[in-house]
C-alpha cells in the first residue's frame, strides 16, 4: 500500500477505497479455504501424514492433499500449477515496487545517481539490474 499512496492521483479518497477490499479479500481467500480444509480433510488421514513429512515439495501442500483425498487425479497438477502462476506473479509486482523504492531513492539523491536513469516511458531498467546484487549483498 506504502507505494500505492505515493503513486496515486487523489490518495485521501483512493486509499480507503483500495483497503476496505483488501480485508474481505483476505477473510474469504485465506480463511475461508483454511476452514473448507479443515472441514475436508481429516486430522487423522495418512495422505495429510505423508504431506508433513515431504517438507517443501508440492505434495506437502494441504490444498493438494484435498484435492488428491477429492478423487480427481489432473486437479492436484492444474493447482500446483496455478500456485506456480501466484508466485510468478507476487515475484513481478515486487519487482516492480523495489524498483520504484530504488528509483525514488536515486531521484532524491540518496542512492547512486545512474539508477534514476529511465528507458522509454517510465522503464527503470538499471533499477530492475541492480536489484539481484542489493538482495545479495551482505548487511
Amino acid at each position: 500500500m506504502g507505494i500505492t499512496v505515493g503513486e496515486a492521483q487523489n490518495p485521501c479518497k483512493t486509499i480507503p477505497r483500495a483497503i476496505k477490499p483488501t480485508f474481505w479479500r483476505i477473510m474469504i481467500f485465506y480463511v475461508l479455504s483454511v476452514f473448507l480444509l479443515g472441514m475436508i480433510v481429516p486430522y487423522n488421514s495418512p495422505e495429510l501424514a505423508f504431506a508433513n513429512k515431504q517438507g517443501s515439495k508440492a505434495s506437502a501442500s494441504p490444498f493438494v492433499v484435498a484435492t488428491s483425498l477429492a478423487g480427481i487425479k489432473a486437479l492436484p497438477g492444474i493447482l500446483n500449477g496455478c500456485i506456480l502462476l501466484f508466485v510468478f506473479s507476487a515475484v513481478n509486482s515486487d519487482l516492480y515496487i523495489a524498483s520504484s523504492a530504488v528509483y525514488g531513492l536515486a531521484s532524491q539523491g540518496k542512492a547512486p545517481r545512474i539508477l534514476a536513469h529511465t528507458y522509454a516511458p517510465g522503464f527503470q531498467s538499471f533499477c530492475l539490474a541492480s536489484l539481484p546484487f542489493s538482495a545479495c549483498s551482505p548487511s
